[in-house]
């Protein structure tokens, strides 16, 4: 059975943000949970996480501008954009924010940046 040129198109393409490891096996997992009583529910998750994960970064970047850091705040904003990213199986974003929260842990200011 053929797909429809729209949904082809949108297979084609999550197929390549894997194979870039842009996204994870959490994408498919969070897409496997949408059911007929919610079908809604990948959009509100992929919303959410339009919505929310901007505004971690403003904090991050606001955080960072401060002479004195506050690496705790740091780090908990960091762990906050990464179950954010790792809900929707953004796999690279929840890389980079591991590696952000190791840089923290040592207060690498030059690491966190």
């Amino acid at each position: 059975m053929s797909r429809n040129p729209f949904a082809q198109q949108l297979h084609d393409y999550v197929e390549h943000l894997h194979d870039q490891d842009i996204l994870d096996q959490n994408y498919e997992h969070m897409r496997s949970l949408q059911r007929v009583e919610n079908p809604e529910f990948v959009n509100e998750v992929l919303s959410t996480f339009y919505r929310d994960a901007p505004n971690y970064i403003a904090q991050i970047t606001t955080l960072l501008r401060s002479d004195d850091v506050d690496y705790g705040k740091v780090k908990d904003v960091a762990h906050q954009l990464k179950g954010c990213a790792s809900s929707v199986g953004g796999q690279r974003m929840t890389l980079v924010c591991h590696q952000f929260r190791n840089a923290c842990n040592q207060q690498d200011r030059r690491g966190a940046n």
